[in-house]
């Protein structure tokens, strides 16, 4: 461990992208390009979470806390240049975090009772606010041995060091492999709540991020730092142009300015906060690449709170102070506030499918711009807006995929787990191995279709949405709004596949697929919900039906195993594929017999199982749920 003084600062000018710990060095996205953040600070939550979500073979491996504060491991300044840090306030998030075979993107705050300008009892939300540090002549090197701008560098250098390269430390023996991807300085810094009423400047959260690159690239150089988060807010959402831009910015956009100006040395990543409209986040990367340009140079970008919007938060602002339409009524929202509501249920499944539909796009577009990676922040699952913030139980818990009300009232995550929760698995599981690049198909102003290609094929996905557009009789924006988009230009086949993201679950937290459709490519009905489209369709022209053929296959849906029963004297081809075409399982029954195929170690989804014999071809759509192993 380290408790040496600050090395004296020195600049680098990176002239190679700077890797990401853990991220593929390809082109496509990996498990690590999705990410979920934790607000809850109960460890035995943690855990819970990660033996749910391996049980459900969950494809995130990234995860962020913001739970993380100087003052919680160094309470106490340090006597005669001697640290005494306590490391067993983060071992238990480490430790479980290492077992789930997950890595950590860390938002840590500058926020200490000896150390920072103003002390980390005296910033009202921990998660928000931060304070410059202590400069040299208000620091007491006398007793400390050192300033606090040093105490810094040694904390975050020991923090590095510990979690990712000291592997034998003797009171952390479960230490064996890197756990730290990313550490985000500073939370939506150019909120005037958040760092400037501390007395905090844009040069001084350089100061801090210099600080600390410093010493991340002392400690092993491996992981990235990044100046965190930037919140846009509304300013994006209709995609502005420059001048509007500039008469809706006020303070905000001077003082990204003014970082600007400062330059991009001291980080190797800007992070956004995108907990707004999903369309504000290719305007605000655009404007943000043009600012960093003219002032030369270039950094890449990583998103976070990448989550529904469709909350009671977005509709209780002043009508003059929003650019899209509420999407609820107060009515509406209120039926949430008691679950003995008789609307309650309807009302919730109307709000699930919502944030089903909102973070698929925000994920979409995440790729599109992109991102390094992103990570979804929980969501308000119970937000009364006339309670003052304390009584709000449920704002920003369960990582947003589990429903608070049942997980507390049963304490099983299995039955809490809501829609968005298999709707990410779907998306991410069908993004990863697609190429990084991303095209928007250029058809009509509300139509969002986007080609991805995924060994060497093409699959969309797509909606339709006017954001402007009103319903009259309500005064909220419309639903349902259906259209036909035609994409024979894009696609050689006659036919496409569309496959549905999970919209509800049942009472066991249990996914409930809607079955595949076939339309033509050059009519395809789509709404305000994304599809993903696969070219080709799924029939065959020697499609026939298993009777015909003397076979039966069950159960379906199926989870730990398929079985198939032959009739006497049959020879038959079996091969089951997933919603990509990807075989999985494949084998040859003869002589009348049967099988029992595993399928234990299948994700849930769509399967087709083909069966080819005597000059015929079945093809029988599956459907995975769960596997009880």
């Amino acid at each position: 461990m380290k408790n040496t003084k600050m090395k004296n600062l020195i600049i680098i000018i990176y002239l190679i992208p700077v890797m990401l710990t853990g991220q593929s060095t390809r082109d496509t996205f990996d498990s690590h390009f999705f990410g979920f953040d934790f607000w809850s600070s109960n460890p035995a939550f943690w855990r819970a979470i990660y033996t749910q979500m391996e049980a459900d073979t969950f494809p995130f491996d990234l995860v962020g806390s913001d739970a993380i504060n100087w003052h919680k491991i160094e309470p106490n300044p340090p006597q005669n240049g001697v640290h005494h840090y306590n490391w067993q306030a983060l071992d238990v998030y480490m430790q479980s975090t290492q077992e789930a075979g997950k890595v950590l993107e860390l938002g840590i705050r500058p926020a200490s009772n000896w150390g920072t300008v103003v002390k980390a009892d005296d910033i009202d939300n921990w998660a928000l606010g931060m304070s410059p540090l202590l400069p040299d002549e208000r620091s007491d090197t006398l007793h400390w041995g050192m300033t606090a701008k040093q105490a810094w560098y040694d904390f975050m250098y020991n923090l590095v060091e510990r979690y990712n390269y000291d592997h034998d430390a003797s009171d952390a023996p479960w230490l064996n492999s890197a756990l730290i991807n990313t550490i985000i300085i500073g939370n939506e810094p150019e909120a005037l709540s958040h760092f400037f009423a501390y007395g905090g400047t844009m040069q001084a959260l350089h100061d801090m991020l210099a600080i600390t690159k410093n010493a991340l690239e002392d400690a092993g150089g491996k992981v990235i730092l990044a100046r965190g988060k930037s919140n846009s807010g509304r300013l994006f959402d209709d995609s502005p142009d420059r001048t509007t831009i500039m008469q809706r910015g006020g303070y905000y956009l001077d003082s990204l300015m003014a970082d600007f100006e400062i330059g991009g040395e001291d980080y190797d990543v800007f992070a956004i906060n995108y907990n707004d409209h999903y369309t504000q986040l290719p305007a605000f990367v655009d404007w943000l690449k043009k600012e960093m340009n003219k002032r030369g140079f270039e950094k890449p970008f990583i998103v976070g709170d990448a989550r529904t919007t469709l909350c009671p938060r977005d509709n209780y602002y002043k009508s003059n102070e929003r650019l899209l339409p509420p999407v609820y009524s107060r009515e509406f929202m209120q039926t949430m506030e008691d679950p003995n509501d008789p609307q309650y249920d309807n009302t919730k499944d109307i709000l699930q499918r919502d944030e089903v539909m909102q973070s698929i796009k925000k994920i979409v577009m995440a790729a599109y711009t992109g991102q390094k990676h992103v990570s979804l922040q929980p969501v308000y699952s119970n937000l009364v807006s006339s309670e003052p913030m304390e009584n709000r139980k449920y704002m920003w818990y369960y990582s947003g995929f589990f429903d608070p009300y049942i997980f507390e009232k049963y304490g099983d995550l299995a039955s809490a787990r809501e829609p968005v929760y298999w709707a990410m698995k779907q998306l991410a599981n069908q993004l990863i191995g697609s190429d990084r690049s991303v095209d928007r198909i250029s058809l009509r102003e509300n139509d969002y279709v986007f080609r991805f290609k995924k060994n060497g094929d093409s699959f969309f996905i797509a909606w339709h949405e006017d954001n402007t557009a009103i319903d009259d009789a309500t005064g909220l924006r419309k639903r349902n709004q259906n259209t036909i988009i035609d994409l024979q230009q894009y696609i050689t086949e006659t036919k496409v596949k569309i496959s549905h993201f999970i919209e509800k679950t049942n009472e066991k937290g249990q996914p409930e697929s809607i079955p595949d459709t076939e339309m033509n490519k050059n009519h395809i009905a789509i709404d305000e919900f994304p599809l993903l489209i696969f070219p080709g369709g799924s029939t065959s022209t020697t499609k026939t039906e298993t009777g015909d053929m003397g076979i039966r296959i069950y159960p379906n849906p199926f989870s730990d195993y398929i079985i198939v029963e032959m009739g006497s004297g049959s020879k038959a081809i079996f091969s089951l594929a997933d919603s990509t075409g990807k075989t999985v399982k494949s084998c040859v029954i003869d002589n009348g017999s049967g099988i029992k195929l595993y399928t234990g170690d299948l994700q849930e989804g769509i399967y087709f199982l083909e069966i080819k014999t005597e000059g015929k071809v079945f093809v029988k759509k599956m459907v995975h749920l769960y596997s009880r192993n």
